[in-house]
């Protein structure tokens, strides 16, 4: 019992600090163009939201469906290389995503 004690966080983590920053770069690169369009649809959505209470499915839909991209592209298609854990992750996403709708 006493081997426990002599560990500590950093002997727990699964991938390095160079190794996290290096997937959102690549991931960054991969995606580049869709970086701008996207910006456009929160400006967009935060402009919904400034209607009234009926009109709050306006930004649920357009909401659900990128937060089912997130689940989607980063945790299952990137994350999940680092981490065997972001599937769950994903599918964490995913069902919130539809929980939104």
């Amino acid at each position: 019992m006493g081997v426990w004690a002599s560990y500590s966080l950093s002997d727990l983590v699964l991938f390095s600090p160079q190794a996290y920053v290096r997937l959102h770069e690549l991931h960054n690169a991969a995606i580049w163009p869709l970086q701008l369009p996207a910006l456009a649809i929160a400006v967009g959505l935060l402009l919904l939201t400034r209607g009234p209470w009926t009109a709050a499915w306006r930004v649920l839909m357009p909401l659900a469906a990128l937060w089912g991209v997130v689940a989607w592209w980063f945790f299952i298609g990137r994350y999940a290389q680092i981490n065997p854990v972001a599937v769950w992750f994903g599918a964490g996403f995913a069902l919130q995503a539809l929980l939104l709708m």
